[in-house]
This record gives structure tokens, sequence and C-alpha cells, in this order.
């Protein structure tokens, strides 16, 4: 998805071209220095991309969930690589996640799994 970062700037009329970047260690870089201290475990939680993944922080409670689940809604499935019957499988694995578990997502209001 990374890769064909141009092609999204072109659908969505983005005047910019797309530059190579590194993916470097989540857990010690996110949004520069480490913010939970409990370990972080990757969810895999394909339906808006192939590869969307969300980061749950158990001991912590919390839950960076991206693209896939919002306040009251979930991420589109009608782009290039969207899958809506995936999109449900990783909505009802999220729903096994403690009710409290504080749900951060990729833009919007945070909630709460329940």
């Amino acid at each position: 998805m990374a890769k064909a970062m141009q092609t999204q700037y072109n659908i969505f009329g983005i005047p910019a071209v797309a530059e190579e970047f590194r993916i470097e260690d989540l857990q010690t870089s996110l949004i520069g220095k480490q913010l939970l201290a409990s370990p972080m475990q990757i969810l895999h939680t394909p339906g808006h991309t192939p590869g969307s993944v969300c980061f749950y922080f158990p001991d912590d409670n919390v839950l960076f969930s991206g693209d896939t689940l919002f306040h009251m809604g979930y991420g589109r499935t009608d782009l290039p690589g969207g899958d809506s019957r995936r999109m449900m499988e990783s909505l009802k694995y999220l729903s096994t996640l403690p009710p409290g578990t504080r749900v951060l997502p990729g833009h919007g209001e945070f909630s709460n799994i329940s």
C-alpha cells in the first residue's frame, strides 16, 4: 500500500509526489517517544485495506485503530483493496476486546469498544 501512495494521491486529487519512507519501530517511535508502558500487540484487521492493523496495548487498555474503527463507525471498504466481508470479520474480532478498551482512531472522536 505504501508503494501505491501515488495512486491514492491521484484518486483523491492530492497534488503531491509520493516519496519513499522508512518504516521504523513503532513501539519506540510512536509520536517521537514511547508513550505507553505495556507491550504492544499488532492486530491484523483487514477490510479498509488488505494490510490494515490496529495497535493494542492490553496493560493500558488502549487500541490505536487507525481507519479500521471509529466512534460510531468504521473505515471505508469501497477504495482499492477494501473488502466489506473482511472488515466485518475484523470488527467482530475487535469486539472480543474488553468493553472498556479505549479506542483512539486515525481521526475523529475517541471512543471505546463497547
